[in-house]
């Protein structure tokens, strides 16, 4: 059992990313469950298992949100609802998301920065000119305070990769226009 749980841990990842449109271009906050045959059912012939995307309620992950109707493709172009805002700094995982269309402090761009053919982690100074090299594409704003962060994975895969959101910030401080 343990074997098809990590099997089925791969292999509902990689299908729920698909089926939501997330690549490095297209990102929202997202994660996935499975489900399994129970025991009885297996002897008895069963042999499926269910794949479920799950959008979460807050930044740490700690909720799952409602949500009804189609995902497919949903991270190509999220309405805004998909979107993650913030009033603190990303990398703070204990918060509330914060509506868009009301002014906020860190809006996630919807890209993804990734490090790759890593050995251990690196260093915070490598991780913040790596978001300011990979983010800074996804700016859409001529405005010169506004800047780019990432809160990158806390641990470099098996296969040597790190990933993170990007997110966007007005470094005066003040808070950024409300999406519409």
């Amino acid at each position: 059992m343990a074997e098809a749980k990590k099997m089925s841990n791969d292999v509902c990842w990689n299908a729920v990313r698909i089926y939501l449109g997330v690549d490095p271009q297209h990102w929202i906050p997202w994660g996935f469950g499975f489900s399994l045959p129970s025991r009885k059912q297996i002897a008895a012939g069963a042999s499926w298992m269910r794949c479920d995307a799950i959008f979460p309620a807050d930044w740490n992950f700690g909720s799952i949100r409602s949500t009804s109707g189609s995902a497919d493709r949903v991270a190509v172009d999220p309405p805004a609802d998909f979107w993650a805002c913030l009033n603190k700094d990303p990398k703070k995982s204990e918060q509330p998301f914060v509506p868009c269309d009301q002014p906020h402090q860190y809006e996630e761009t919807g890209t993804l920065a990734i490090l790759e053919g890593l050995a251990r982690y690196p260093s915070p100074t490598t991780l913040a000119a790596e978001a300011q090299r990979q983010c800074s594409h996804a700016v859409h704003s001529d405005h010169g305070t506004i800047a780019v962060t990432a809160r990158w994975d806390p641990a470099v895969s098996e296969t040597g990769e790190l990933a993170g959101p990007c997110f966007t910030f007005n470094k005066t401080g003040e808070p950024l226009a409300p999406r519409r």
